[in-house]
C-alpha cells in the first residue's frame, strides 16, 4: 500500500473514532482505535529491531481485534519471562505467525480458538514457542510465496527474513498437523 492511502485512512479511522466518542459509542471508539494501533504497528516499524515487549503488546491488540469477531471462542495464554521484555527482536517476529493463524489456521476451526505464546530468555538465547489449536497444515505445501503481503505476511518470508538476520537456518522450526494445530518454535542467540 501506498504511504499516502494509508494515511488517509488513519484520518478516516481516526474520525470514526472521534464519531464514537460524541456519540458515546465506547465500544466502537476501542475498536477503531485498536485497528489504528494495528495499521500503525505494522506499518511503522518495518526493518527494525524492537523489544519483545513492544511486539508482546502489538500480539495482544491484535488479538483484541479478534476476539470482537470470534468472540469467547478465541482464547490466549501467554507465559512470558520479565527478563525476556527487554530483549530486541526483529519486527513482526511473533506476529507473522499469530495473524497467519488468525486469518488462515481458525477460519474453520469449530469451537474455541486457542494461542499459547511463549517467550523465555536463557543465558544465551531467546526462546520463543507459538502454538494454535488450527486447522494445521502441510508444512511443505505451505511454505510458498502465497500471500498478499509479501514483505511480512508468509510463513516463509519470515523464516528465511529470521534465517538471514540471525544467519541460521535454524532459527524457526515449524511442526504442524492438519487438523490438528501449529507449533513455531523460535531460537533467538542474544
Amino acid at each position: 500500500m501506498k504511504k499516502h492511502f494509508l494515511d488517509n485512512l488513519m484520518l478516516h479511522l481516526n474520525s470514526i473514532s472521534r464519531l464514537a466518542a460524541m456519540e458515546n459509542a465506547g465500544q466502537t471508539q476501542k475498536h477503531t482505535g485498536k485497528v489504528i494501533n494495528s495499521i500503525r504497528y505494522k506499518t511503522s516499524r518495518e526493518n527494525q529491531l524492537l523489544t519483545v515487549n513492544e511486539e508482546i503488546k502489538a500480539v495482544e491488540n491484535f488479538l483484541d481485534i479478534f476476539k470482537m469477531r470470534f468472540g469467547d471462542s478465541l482464547q490466549y495464554q501467554m507465559d512470558i519471562d520479565t527478563e525476556a521484555l527487554s530483549c530486541y527482536i526483529p519486527h513482526y517476529t511473533l506476529m507473522t505467525f499469530v495473524e497467519n493463524a488468525l486469518y488462515h489456521a481458525f477460519e474453520t476451526t469449530e469451537g474455541t480458538r486457542e494461542f499459547k505464546i511463549s517467550v523465555k530468555r536463557t543465558d544465551n538465547s531467546l526462546d520463543i514457542e507459538i502454538n494454535d489449536n488450527g486447522c494445521g497444515f502441510e508444512p511443505e505445501k505451505s511454505m510458498h510465496e502465497n500471500s498478499c503481503n509479501m514483505l511480512y505476511g508468509t510463513i516463509l518470508s519470515t523464516v528465511k527474513r529470521l534465517s538471514a538476520f540471525f544467519n541460521s537456518p535454524e532459527t524457526v522450526n515449524i511442526m504442524s498437523c492438519p487438523s490438528k494445530g501449529t507449533s513455531v518454535q523460535i531460537r533467538i542467540p542474544i
